[in-house]
């Protein structure tokens, strides 16, 4: 579950809350002790849950004795599920207290207490809006491929050569408070290149050498992960550059 804390901002439980609290208790509605009753802690919050299902395609197999090939396709859709519960249960326990109350009294937060009503009224729907949304992170579709051809006679019996390619389709990197607009990072691949041998060294035993060499195309453009209200880019993935690795592997 992802956990939102709400404890400052004038939509946040804490300060709505004091604000109608206050001035009820300035208006001599309530008592003070009925004040402390209905104030809340200083951090309190609301959960929201993600749901994700879908579907992962996978193929391998030899299209001849030295070719074999295995692609893999998936879609997973992923979105936010349950959300607000703690906030609809606080509400429906303060709203029929607040509305018990003269709708037109002024509260410390510059408005009334029916405005506040409206107010949490319209943030509520706009939580439980969310419901079936997309979840942020999350791309839809990914893909990838892996190919090798291996020689098996000759001098060069044991030696091998093989190339990947990994794809990852867009990935939702805002949703707009407002209208729900959904904004959607680049989609981004990266091959690689592999080539080794098996040799023999004496019994059963085997080594294995094998060159890897990750980013082949050497991509380097950054991905955008995170957009902020204003579009501004909130959190980047910087692309590791081209790098290759040796491993030697004994097997007895």
């Amino acid at each position: 579950a992802v956990f939102d804390v709400y404890n400052t901002g004038s939509n946040g439980f804490k300060a709505t809350s004091i604000a109608v609290l206050d001035a009820l208790v300035s208006h001599n509605l309530i008592t003070p002790q009925e004040h402390d009753q209905h104030e809340i802690s200083l951090v309190t919050g609301s959960t929201r849950d993600a749901a994700s299902d879908g579907y992962e395609f996978q193929l391998t197999g030899r299209l001849t004795r030295c070719l074999s090939l295995s692609p893999n396709f998936s879609i997973t859709k992923s979105t936010m599920a349950i959300v607000g519960v703690e906030g609809v249960a606080w509400w429906a326990q303060e709203k029929p207290f607040w509305e018990k109350f003269p709708q037109d009294t002024p509260t410390t937060g510059a408005g009334t207490i029916a405005s506040e009503i409206a107010e949490w009224e319209a943030n509520l729907a706009q939580a439980k809006a969310q419901e079936g949304a997309g979840r942020l992170g999350n791309r839809k579709y990914k893909a990838n491929i892996v190919g090798r051809y291996s020689l098996l006679s000759g001098p060069l019996k044991g030696a091998y050569l093989g190339g990947s390619y990994r794809w990852q389709g867009p990935m939702l990197i805002y949703i707009n408070p407002t209208t729900y607009q959904q904004q959607f990072s680049n989609p981004f691949g990266e091959a690689g290149l592999f080539a080794g041998f098996n040799l023999p060294v004496g019994g059963k035993r085997t080594m294995r050498v094998q060159l890897n060499i990750n980013n082949l195309l050497n991509e380097t453009d950054y991905v955008v992960l995170r957009r902020l209200v204003n579009n501004d880019v909130r959190a980047i993935l910087v692309r590791a550059p081209r790098s290759w690795r040796i491993t030697a592997n004994l097997a007895f």
